[in-house]
């Protein structure tokens, strides 16, 4: 029982590692892609679609924090990481009910 609870979180911590990383990244690529801060213009189609996405990892918790908190230092990396656990532990539970009922049906 022991080992299995351990394989279990790996799994979400792996997964968890993966949602972080790729949410941080996408995040630095929004920064990136902003344009020039000396002319405004309106935004690229890459930084929308980044941008988009990156909204989409950061929910519910990064993403409440950057709308309730205008100082969001102290609690970005907190919000950050349980942003990813629970995402991690959400895509292990999915897979888990889609694979047992892929075998009911089978």
């Amino acid at each position: 029982m022991a080992v299995r609870a351990l394989r279990l979180l790996l799994v979400i911590w792996i997964l968890a590692t993966i949602h972080f990383t790729l949410m941080l990244t996408l995040g630095v690529m929004a920064f990136l892609t902003q344009g020039d801060f000396g002319r405004p213009a309106p935004p690229s189609l890459a930084h929308r679609v980044i941008s988009a996405t990156t909204a989409i990892l950061e929910f519910p918790f990064v993403w409440a924090v950057r709308r309730v908190s205008s100082e969001r230092h102290e609690t970005f990396t907190q919000a950050a990481i349980a942003t990813s656990l629970l995402w991690g532990l959400v895509i292990w539970a999915g897979w888990a009910v889609w694979s047992r009922s892929a075998q009911a049906r089978a």
